[in-house]
């Protein structure tokens, strides 16, 4: 489910996103993808505030793992990369 804005029949600017299986986004849209800042959610307690592209993390960005590890930093298409740090 969506609740957000819309423009010319897709997705963008700011809303959120509910998928059945308990994952939510809130943040920012462009044509369907997310875009822009962001919190992404999984009902197993993993976490991700950051930035996207394309519906990618890409950008700055915190990574929470449900048993309390932490990777703060960069990412390039979805993947960690550059400078970051890892916590366990």
């Amino acid at each position: 489910m969506y609740d957000g804005e819309w423009f010319e029949n897709k997705i963008k600017g700011c809303g959120t996103y509910s998928w059945l299986d308990g994952r939510m986004y809130q943040g920012e849209w462009i044509d369907n993808n997310m875009d822009g800042m962001g919190v992404y959610t999984w009902a197993d307690g993993r976490c991700y505030m950051g930035e996207y592209m394309d519906d990618k993390k890409h950008g700055y960005g915190i990574y929470k793992w449900a048993d309390g590890r932490l990777y703060l930093g960069q990412w390039v298409r979805g993947k960690q990369n550059g400078l970051g740090i890892y916590k366990t």
